[in-house]
Parts: structure tokens; C-alpha cells; sequence
């Protein structure tokens, strides 16, 4: 049972930690101000109302927040309401939706601690009123006036103020109390919001008023009356009269003296002196009015900078010190020797005042107009006594005592205007087009950004204290950058100062159009400045190249450097030069290997093989219009398939400068010349030896379409002469055995072509040609198929052979971007390779030593699967007998005989042999 006591001891201690620690939401949905209190301000409000909440909030502590039900509406205030002594957010919700309206006789808000947010308020029509002075032998001074929208007391208050509009606020000081000789004691001073106590004729000291209220009258006794609720304006003299009880929000004031003292109690913070019938009248407290005294001495005004004594003067050295001097209540010369009133209150700060703490104001609206501040007058006397002199007042709408506002601790009255504290970077290029931060305060509506009275590109608002604005064109000089709102332009100074330089500037990368160079060729170069200034162009290597402008000319193969310059202009300083090198190489030349211009052949597929020198410096190279890619060193291969009757093979090599080189000629496809055939060296092979012995054979047709000999179809008996050539040297006669020949061919280094004739008896002439690389390393060939080939097969085992190598020669085939690396054994390899569509495969077999020497043949197979029918068998065999004449495509299609190892050979013509494959081929014999 003690057990669960104590638990609920312990459960219920937790819950009222809890209830501090989080944050309490106060909803405002009675928005009649129904129970001020009396004095005015004093009541606790109605539950639901504005003036409960903030009561409540204060009760609780901690963190709280106050929001509205309902909307719009304006709260019209019976009285001023509860100072702030807690961390509290009162949201308005939206801007427009509530407004508190000070009905021209109350302050709005008074923030004596905490952390305070006001947002999404329109507050208007509110006064600061200062308490009049009391009448007496020597009047109180009147009560200061002070921050009607807004007061902010202690150091540990801070305020941010975020869409709040401040309408028609007015800070009004309190008047003088009158000069009143029927009664000794001296009037109570005027405090922040009450009045001072009076003399009644007894002895006791009447009160100084309060921020709520009045301070008491004079009492039946000796003892002096109480001050008002809250402190405020100091006591009359006589009688000892009470402090005021401030409480935990406002300043107390000083009780009166006791008889035998010779001064009325001092103000406290705003409040009047007290008057005093003989001696000095007691000091105002900042900006409250000094006491008047019995004598001829002038009750001294209240200053708006603030003041002690009966003078309510001014020290420019102390905080609120600023705004001038109050005037002195001692001396003569005054009106002659009658006694005096009290003087007047001070006014200032008629929107804000900020006494010690910190405002941050955040998009508010709080103009330089609609807003004012009126000093109290004087108190008055009678016959030839002195009148209290009337209080000062700052119309400034917002005033800091000793505070700190939007970052600034400048004391005094605020320019409402914008300052400019700082900006970043502090300079920029003559060009214009820097970025500038400009903080400060009271940017929000800024209408103009200047750089030395020179407008800015462009300006944007970022907040009140921040503009982001773009640098105009200037010279080089050193400016101040001002912002204008409507309240002003910003004041001129160190902090604002922005430095105009030269920019600079650089080069970028150079480059050259076309990329390469040869000798005799031109280039274009370019290069761009970053200040965008033309640049200049020179060569360093004269001897390898020149310029002119921006055309680069090749002299001789080497090296050519560019260099690239801007000298500047008033903006920019010089760029550092930059340089560029551009290779000059010799220039592009093309070689073709194929048969001669002119030539005959029975061979229907015919390799085009060649070299490109200087291949770097080319672009593409085409065989018939077909683009075909070289190798990198400078070798290309490729397959043309001829039609019977006239060929024309064309082969273009096309510069990066855009230089074409063209080799065309024309190539007889004829069925019924002699069959020459080449049976050793391979085409495209690689030797090693210097000199090759090239072996073949010669044959005829018959009419009935098959092969024979030379000899059994001449009349004469008289074989085809049989000759060659080796890189185009003067034909030479081959050696002859019946139907085969042989010679001896001496190659030069690299790629060599060998031509081999044969020319019968009537006069017409067969060519072969065999394109073969001599490379002093190891020799290398593809033996199967031993030239280009064409198949309607879907795979082919390449064969080949490497021999003279003195170190093991390791094999790369490349194909249909797919490699292979099959091995060599006794010199021989193989790799079955998938041709899965109709289209050429170049075959690139590279084999590479252990003494780093590297060759590469090529070998191209043309995959064609013909799509037969009976039909086409019926065609073939009526071609073949002479009902029909093929054309050429015809005979390309249908010439598919003789087939060796699944390959079509073919012999230019539809022959009986082509019907009967192609029937096999439609039925699905063969592929």
C-alpha cells in the first residue's frame, strides 16, 4: 500500500516536471477585451481572451505558444496588457488576420524577459502615455513616454518581430505636476503609465506613479503614501513616503525624503522626480521630468537621451545619451523667485523601445510616418514663479537605450533607413558581373542597389538584413555601395567600400582543325580568352611550320609548336602565354593491291588488299562505297564481289584535312577465259624469306563446260603463255611444265603485290594477283581458305601456318569483335569460327614472337546463304543449255558450282553442274 502511494507521488511529481519542460499552446477565440482590471491593465482577463493567455503563459513558464480560433478579428484593448515574463510565440496566424488596436490610450505589448516571437500581427493605434507629475509645494516631474508597440526591459529578453505591421503608434510624456503652496509636501512624480500622488494639504509624501497606475495621495499622517503598482515616478518630500512595490517587470521608484531631507525621491527607470518644497527636487529617472521645488529652481525636463537629477539632463557618455542635452532645473534667471513646477516628461521610441535586451525585426512593416512623439509640458505656478520646463521628445519610431537592434548596439534614436555593415567580397573586376552579399538591417523594400552611384546589374532582397546584388562595369577605382528603401539611403562608410581591379584573364586549350598535319597541308587553330578578347597566334618552330592568322602551313615532318597570346585592355590584364605542339607528318599516301586496271579473271570474289601511309592522319577509307577498317599499320583487306562482264572497284582514302586519294579500275569477270590459279603463297601472307618461289596453274574451258588442259584445246598445241610481275617491274616469263608454272619473286620489305599472267594463243589474257608482306621475323599465312572466300555455310574452320620463327609464336584471331586464341602445333592452327548472318567477316589473325615481333594477316569470308527453289533449279539448267541468257546478277547468284570442301568456288558462268547443286540445295541435300 506505501508502495503504490509513493508511486502516485512519484507519477504525479513527473507529470508537473513534464508540464514545465514541454511547450503550452494558449488559443486565443474571445477577442473582446472584457476584463482589464483597475487600474486599467491590472484585471487577469477573461478565459479565452488574449490578455488570460498571456497571464497563463506566464503562470506556466517554460515555453509557450499562443495562436487564434477564428479570424479576421482586432482586439480593441481596455488596457494595456500583461508584461511578458516567458519564452512565448503569439502567431497571428496569417498577415491581416488579427490586429490588437491600443484603442489611442494604451501600449500593446510590454516584454520584460524571455524569448518572444511576435508574428502575423497588425498592431495600431497604440500610445505610451507617461504619468503626470503630481501637484504640490514644488510639482512632480512628469513620467517618460516610451515604446507604445512595443517595450522591451531586461537584458535577458529577445524579441523577433516577423510580419507585424506598426500602425499609428504615439509616445505622449507625462506632464508636470502644478506648483500647489497650501500644503508643504512636494507632488509625486509621473511614472511609465500612472500618475504621481498629490499633496492634499497633510505631511505625509504622496506616491510616484506606477507603469498601472497612479501613485497614492497624501496621507492623514507623517508617513509618506505608497507608490503605484509597478514603480515609477518618485515621491513628494515630507513624511518618508513608500517605495513603490515594482514587482518582477518594472522599476521601483525611491521613496520621498523624511523631513529632515532636503529632496523629493528619485524616479525610477521613465518616471518623474519627485518635487520637493524646499532644496532640490528629486531626479528623473531616463527620460522622466525632474521635481519642482518651493524655491525659484525649474523643475528640469526630461530628456529622451535620459538624465538624473533635477535637471533631467544629459550625459552623451552613458547609454541613452545621445540625443542631446536635457535642460538644467537649477540657476536663476527663471521667473523670478516664485516656486516651480515640475518639468515635463520626455517621449520617444513611438513603436519600439528597446531599454536593455535584443530586437531582431524580420519583413515588418515599421515606416518613418504615421508615428509620433510628444514631450509633456511643464508644470505651472503662480505670480512670478518659474514654470517647469517641458519634456523632449525623439520621433524616431524606434529607440534603443541600451539594447541591441537587428545586430546594432548604437544607442539613441534608430534610423529607420538601411545600414550597410558589410559586404562580401569586398571587390570584383571592372568587367562587372560579381556577386556582392550586402548585410546590414532595414533592407526589406529596397528600391535601388548602387555602386558608386552607379545602379547595380541586378539586386535581390533576401531578407532584411541581406541583399544579394550583381556588380555593374566600372573602372578601377574604389566605391561605397549604398541601398535606398523608402525610408532612405544608407549611410556611407568603410564598411561599404568595394574594390574595382582588372580581371583576369586566361587561355584556353588550343586546338587545331583538322587535328593532323602533314607536310604541304594546313590546319586552322583556335583558342579562346576567357575575357573573350581575340587571341593571337605565332610559331615557335619556323623551320617545321608557319602561320598566318590562324592558318597553320606544314614545312617539314617534325614538332610544330603554336603559341597562343592576349596582350589585355583596360579591363583585363595580359593572358599567360599558352602553347600548344601539333605533329607534321609526312602525307597520306595509298597503295592497292588488286588486279590490274584493265584485268580479266575468272574469279568471281576478288580481294582488295593495300596500305595507307601516315594512317593517323586518316579518316576513312571505302572499297566500293563500303567503309573498311585499317589496321594500325596502315593495312586493310577486303572482299569485292564481281558480276560477269565490266567491274568497277573504286577505293577512296579520305584525310582528316578532307583530302580524298582515289585509286579506280575496272575488272573483266569472263566465264570463258582461261582459269589461272595461284597455289602458292597464299593471299595475304607474310614470309620471311626475301625471295619466294610462286607456283600455279592454267586451264581451259571446253564448250561442253569442262576443264582441260591448254593443249587438248589448242588447234597449234600451243600452251597460254604464263608471265609475272613484283610491284609492278616489267613482265617476265614464268617457267612452264604443261599446265603449271613457276617462279622465282625477290620481295621487298613490307608489302609487295605479284601479278601473274596468262595469255593464249588468240591474244586474251588472264590475270591472278597474290598480295605478300616480307617481314624479316617469321613467316605467317592462312592456308584455309587460302584467298577470300565466299559460303552459305554457318561455320568455317580457319586453317594456318606458321613457319621460320626461332622462338614459339602465339596466334590471336579477332572476328565480329569476338577473339581466339587457338594453339600452334607443328606449325599449324586452326579456329572454327560461327558466321551466324549474311554479311563479310574480316578475319584479322595476328601472331605475335617471343622477341616482340608481331604479324597480322587478313583473310575476308563472305557469308551468303541463297534461298533456292525447284525454280531456281529449272532456270539454271535452261541457262546452262542455252534456252536463256543469264544477266550478271543471275549469274552472280546462280554461279554456285563448283563447291569444294562446302565452299562455292564458282566459275563466272551457269553451267550443269550449278543446276544440279542448286536442286540438291532446294530439296535440303546440301546447304
Amino acid at each position: 500500500m506505501k508502495f503504490c502511494v509513493r508511486l502516485i507521488i512519484m507519477m504525479f511529481m513527473l507529470a508537473n516536471v513534464c508540464a514545465t519542460a514541454y511547450a503550452g499552446n494558449y488559443v486565443v477565440n474571445v477577442f473582446a477585451d472584457t476584463n482589464a482590471g483597475t487600474p486599467a491593465g491590472s484585471g487577469g482577463g477573461t478565459p479565452g481572451d488574449l490578455r488570460d493567455a498571456i497571464n497563463s503563459a506566464n503562470t506556466a513558464g517554460g515555453s509557450n505558444t499562443i495562436t487564434f480560433s477564428g479570424g479576421p478579428a482586432t482586439i480593441l484593448l481596455n488596457g494595456p496588457l500583461p508584461a511578458i515574463t516567458s519564452d512565448l510565440t503569439i502567431d497571428g496566424g496569417t498577415a491581416g488576420n488579427i490586429t490588437i488596436d491600443g484603442n489611442n490610450l494604451y501600449r500593446v505589448f510590454f516584454v520584460d524577459s524571455g524569448t518572444v516571437v511576435l508574428k502575423y500581427l497588425k498592431l495600431q493605434n497604440a500610445k505610451a502615455k507617461g504619468g503626470n507629475g503630481g501637484t504640490g509645494d514644488g510639482g512632480g516631474g512628469g513620467g517618460a513616454g516610451l515604446g507604445a508597440g512595443l517595450f522591451v526591459n531586461k537584458a535577458t529578453a529577445n524579441v523577433t518581430i516577423t510580419n507585424v505591421d506598426f500602425i499609428n503608434m504615439s509616445a505622449v510624456g507625462g506632464n508636470g505636476g502644478n506648483f500647489f503652496g497650501s500644503s508643504p509636501p512636494g507632488g509625486g512624480g509621473g511614472g511609465l503609465g500612472g500618475d504621481g500622488g498629490s499633496s492634499t494639504g497633510n505631511f505625509g509624501a504622496p506616491g510616484g506613479g506606477g507603469v498601472l497606475g497612479a501613485g497614492t495621495n497624501t496621507t492623514s499622517g507623517t508617513n509618506g503614501a505608497n507608490g503605484g503598482l509597478g514603480g515609477g515616478g518618485g515621491g513628494g518630500l515630507l513624511g518618508g513616503g513608500t517605495a513603490g512595490t515594482g514587482g518582477a517587470a518594472y522599476a521601483g521608484n525611491t521613496a520621498g525624503g523624511s523631513p529632515a531631507s532636503t529632496a523629493g525621491g528619485a524616479g525610477g527607470f521613465g518616471g518623474g522626480g519627485g518635487g520637493a518644497p524646499l532644496g532640490i527636487g528629486g531626479a528623473g529617472g531616463f527620460g522622466g521630468g525632474g521635481g519642482g521645488t518651493g524655491t525659484s529652481t525649474r523643475g528640469g525636463a526630461g530628456g529622451p537621451g535620459g538624465g538624473a537629477g533635477g535637471s533631467g539632463g544629459v550625459n552623451t557618455s552613458t547609454p541613452g545619451g545621445s540625443l542631446g542635452s536635457g535642460i538644467s532645473g537649477g540657476g536663476s534667471g527663471y521667473g523670478g523667485n516664485g516656486p516651480s513646477g515640475g518639468g515635463g516628461g520626455a517621449a520617444a521610441g513611438p513603436v519600439i523601445f528597446i531599454n536593455l535586451g535584443t530586437v531582431v525585426v524580420d519583413l515588418a512593416t515599421v515606416t518613418s510616418s504615421g508615428h509620433t512623439a510628444t514631450g509633456g509640458a511643464g508644470g505651472t505656478s503662480y505670480g512670478t514663479a518659474v514654470r517647469g520646463y517641458d519634456g523632449t521628445a525623439s520621433s524616431a519610431p524606434i529607440f534603443n537605450y541600451g539594447g541591441t537592434y537587428n545586430t546594432l548596439t548604437t544607442t539613441g534614436s534608430i534610423f529607420l533607413g538601411p545600414v550597410v555593415t558589410g559586404i562580401a567580397p569586398s571587390g570584383g573586376f571592372t568587367t562587372g558581373g560579381t556577386s556582392v552579399v550586402i548585410t546590414g538591417a532595414g533592407f526589406t523594400g529596397a528600391t535601388a542597389v548602387t555602386f558608386g552611384g552607379t545602379a547595380a546589374t541586378s539586386f535581390t532582397v533576401d531578407s532584411n538584413t541581406q541583399i544579394t546584388a550583381t556588380a555593374p562595369a566600372s573602372s578601377v577605382s574604389t566605391v561605397d555601395i549604398t541601398v535606398t528603401t523608402p525610408e532612405g539611403t544608407s549611410a556611407t562608410g568603410v564598411a561599404d567600400q568595394f574594390t574595382y581591379a582588372r580581371a583576369g584573364q586566361s587561355i584556353g586549350a588550343i586546338s587545331f582543325s583538322p587535328a593532323t598535319l602533314a607536310v604541304g597541308g594546313v590546319t586552322t587553330v583556335s583558342a579562346t580568352a576567357t575575357s573573350g578578347l581575340a587571341v593571337t597566334f605565332s610559331s615557335t618552330t619556323l623551320a617545321v611550320c608557319t602561320i598566318s592568322g590562324t592558318t597553320v602551313t606544314g614545312v617539314s615532318a617534325g614538332a610544330c609548336i603554336i603559341a597562343a597570346n592576349q596582350t589585355g585592355n583596360a579591363n583585363y590584364g595580359a593572358a599567360v602565354q599558352t602553347t600548344q605542339e601539333i605533329a607534321v607528318a609526312i602525307p597520306l599516301a595509298l597503295t592497292v593491291s588488286a588486279l590490274s586496271n584493265g584485268a580479266t579473271t575468272t574469279e568471281a570474289t576478288q580481294n582488295i588488299s593495300g596500305m595507307i601511309t601516315n594512317p593517323a592522319n586518316l579518316k576513312t577509307l571505302t572499297v566500293n562505297g563500303t567503309t573498311v577498317t585499317v589496321n594500325s599499320d596502315g593495312s586493310f583487306s577486303y572482299p569485292v564481289q564481281l558480276k560477269a562482264g565490266v567491274n568497277t572497284v573504286t577505293v577512296i582514302a579520305t584525310s582528316i584535312s578532307g583530302n580524298t586519294i582515289t585509286d579506280s579500275r575496272t575488272i573483266t569477270l569472263d566465264s570463258t577465259a582461261p582459269i589461272l590459279t595461284v597455289t602458292y603463297p597464299p593471299d595475304n601472307g607474310i614470309v620471311i624469306q626475301q625471295t619466294i618461289t610462286v607456283t600455279g596453274t592454267i586451264a581451259e574451258l571446253l564448250n561442253s563446260a569442262t576443264k582441260t588442259t591448254a593443249k587438248e584445246v589448242a588447234q597449234d598445241t600451243t600452251t597460254p603463255t604464263v608471265t609475272y610481275s613484283v610491284n609492278g617491274s616489267t613482265p617476265q616469263t614464268a617457267s612452264q611444265t604443261d599446265t603449271t608454272y613457276s617462279f622465282a619473286a625477290t620481295l621487298g620489305t613490307g608489302m609487295n603485290t605479284i601479278k601473274v599472267f596468262a595469255t593464249t594463243s588468240a591474244g586474251q589474257t588472264v590475270e591472278a594477283k597474290r598480295t605478300v608482306s616480307y617481314q624479316p621475323a617469321f613467316s605467317l599465312a592462312v592456308t584455309d581458305p587460302a584467298t577470300d572466300i565466299r559460303t552459305p555455310l554457318g561455320s568455317y574452320t580457319l586453317v594456318g601456318s606458321v613457319t621460320d620463327n626461332t622462338t614459339a609464336v602465339g596466334i590471336t584471331i579477332t572476328m565480329d569483335g569476338q577473339s581466339y586464341t587457338p594453339t600452334v602445333t607443328n606449325g599449324v592452327f586452326r579456329q572454327l569460327l560461327a558466321l551466324s548472318s549474311d554479311k563479310v567477316y574480316q578475319v584479322s589473325v595476328t601472331g605475335a614472337d617471343q622477341n616482340n615481333n608481331s604479324l597480322t594477316v587478313q583473310r575476308n569470308i563472305i557469308r551468303a546463304v541463297p534461298n533456292f527453289t525447284i525454280v531456281d533449279a529449272l532456270q539454271a539448267l535452261q541457262m546452262s543449255v542455252g534456252i536463256i541468257a543469264p544477266t550478271a546478277d543471275q549469274t552472280l547468284r546462280l554461279d554456285v558450282a563448283p563447291m569444294v570442301n562446302g565452299v562455292s568456288v564458282g566459275d563466272s558462268k551457269v553451267d550443269i553442274e550449278d543446276a544440279i547443286v542448286i536442286l540438291r540445295m532446294a530439296v535440303g541435300l546440301i546447304q
